[in-house]
């Protein structure tokens, strides 16, 4: 894959595989592996055996490692503190897909590695050559923090490092780039490093800027990208889905619906029999003594900012594809056309707080970003307000633009300052459907309901006809006040249904929107 040629290994080495069999082991080159005095390791969590059998490998090897979400003293109140702060995301989430039997044996079975595993962890670093510092790694002067520099100072205090002494182990997940980029100045110092990146598919400028930087003072040996690999095969299986789309439909239909700017001056030209004799330009003609028409060209360069709602309710779905799914299938299809048309393509990330923004620009490779991300992000929050987004655009916009608002819209409050994104820009929504949310399924007994967002659940009687029907009166309720709500502001709104193709409806807006 061309996108990922630069990652290719540069000179194979006879390489030895250190660490646990499958995430937290590395391949290591076997004559570095014996000429390395110093092995520096940043982030361990539960697992030191990368630096334990690196030791074993070597004896001479002094190790230093860094973390500080790790506490050396191993009493139950650090143990616990280290449950709560690493598993409590998982367990959440976990929660919220409904999985409650592994969220149950996962607590147990992360609690009792983490009181397993203390007594190991003191005997390990409790050792002569071993060293062990609760510090997060950085460049912020806080008392609990280190800069790479300083690891290095910290070292050479009690061990004098000299050149090609050293070999550096991280993991990168976000802010450590930075850190990983303070490390190469001390270049001289390392003969080696293995670093895990995590979380490429929306970091992948960031990586490849530094992978850059390190082909500049480092070789290449081994490239381990399963998770490069499945995210570019879905990004590129997404790209073919919608290249027909675009290429036979929606290509002319998107350069139709959305105007340019206005017309610009682009030459002049003998005139022809059908012209507008309000397009002569009478000046020239008058110089040539032959008559002359002006000739205008559609100022097409737009900006299709897409506000795209990843809130948990995305996550259902009755039909063929999940809300979330189907909302980025036609987010795909419609930047593509936007960039085929010549028009820059933007993106926000929204819940109920802003998640994420990419500023619009051009180019088939920024698309592939956004498409990764919108695939790919997870977000901090599950919740929706579709006012604060909207309040966020209007903010960050500042030239008129196409906005493309998908979502479920299920929402309160917003309806007003979607009007008034709509007055400064061109604003489309496309409204995210699922009947199942609408209309229960009958005669199942009785059944939980879970709300995505909040984790409310209620349980109800699906056999019960008085229950469906109030059920199904209220939904429709609803769904009439909002559609009655956005038409009274003159909202574009396209609705979307998880059971069917979006071709049609998308298609058929298209041409309705080009009558006007």
């Amino acid at each position: 894959m061309k996108s990922i040629e630069f990652l290719k290994p540069t000179r194979l080495d006879d390489l030895v595989r250190i660490g646990r069999n499958f995430d937290g082991g590395y391949l290591v080159n076997q004559r570095v592996l014996g000429q390395t005095k110093v092995l520096i390791g940043l982030g361990i969590d539960r697992d030191w055996s990368f630096e334990e059998q690196f030791q074993s490998l070597n004896p001479n090897v002094s190790v230093w490692c860094f973390d500080g979400s790790v506490s050396g003293t191993g009493t139950k109140a650090d143990r616990f503190r280290i449950f709560v702060t690493q598993k409590i995301p998982l367990i959440l989430r976990a929660i919220v897909r409904r999985n409650h039997i592994y969220t149950i044996l996962h607590i147990i079975k992360v609690y009792r590695e983490i009181n397993r595993l203390f007594p190991q962890f003191k005997e390990f670093f409790s050792k002569p050559k071993n060293h062990f510092f609760s510090l997060f790694i950085s460049s912020r002067k806080k008392s609990n923090h280190i800069s790479p520099s300083g690891i290095i100072e910290k070292i050479s205090i009690t061990h004098p490092l000299t050149p090609n002494s050293c070999f550096l182990k991280m993991d990168i997940e976000g802010y450590e780039f930075s850190v990983l980029t303070e490390f190469l100045i001390h270049n001289t110092l390392i003969n080696s490093m293995v670093v895990e990146f995590h979380d490429l598919d929306f970091r992948w400028d960031s990586f490849s800027e530094l992978i850059e930087k390190i082909k500049e003072q480092f070789v290449i040996s081994h490239v381990h990208d399963i998770q490069i690999k499945d995210i570019f095969r879905k990004v590129r299986q997404v790209e073919l889905r919608t290249r027909g789309l675009v290429n036979n439909i929606f290509g002319g239909e998107y350069h139709s619906a959305f105007k340019g700017k206005g017309m610009t001056f682009s030459e002049v030209r003998a005139y022809q029999y059908g012209d507008d004799v309000r397009a002569i330009d009478w000046n020239v003609s008058a110089r040539r003594d032959e008559t002359y028409v002006k000739i205008f060209e559609e100022e097409r360069e737009q900006s299709l900012m897409i506000l795209f709602d990843a809130s948990a309710s995305g996550d259902f779905g009755s039909g063929s594809e999940f809300k979330r799914e189907l909302g980025a299938m036609i987010c795909a299809t419609l930047a593509f056309s936007a960039i085929k048309n010549n028009d820059k393509v933007g993106l926000v990330i929204f819940t109920n707080e802003i998640e994420k923004v990419i500023l619009p620009k051009k180019g088939r490779s920024h698309v592939l970003r956004i498409l990764r991300e919108i695939f790919f992000f997870e977000p901090n929050n599950l919740k929706t307000d579709l006012g604060k987004v909207c309040e966020f655009a209007i903010r960050i916009l500042k030239r008129r633009s196409i906005v493309l608002l998908v979502s479920d819209l299920i929402s309160e409050n917003y309806e007003d300052k979607l009007r008034f994104l709509k007055q400064k820009h061109d604003c489309v929504v496309i409204h995210i459907n699922d009947k199942s949310e609408q209309k229960l399924p009958k005669s199942l007994g009785y059944i939980t309901l879970r709300d995505l967002e909040t984790g409310e659940t209620i349980t109800v009687d699906s056999s019960d006809k008085k229950f469906l029907n109030e059920f199904s009166a209220f939904s429709q309720e609803l769904a009439t006040q909002r559609k009655t709500q956005l038409k009274k502001r003159k909202i574009d709104v396209v609705t979307m249904e998880t059971d069917k193709s979006f071709i049609e409806p998308l298609t058929l807006f298209f041409k309705n929107r080009n009558k006007l």
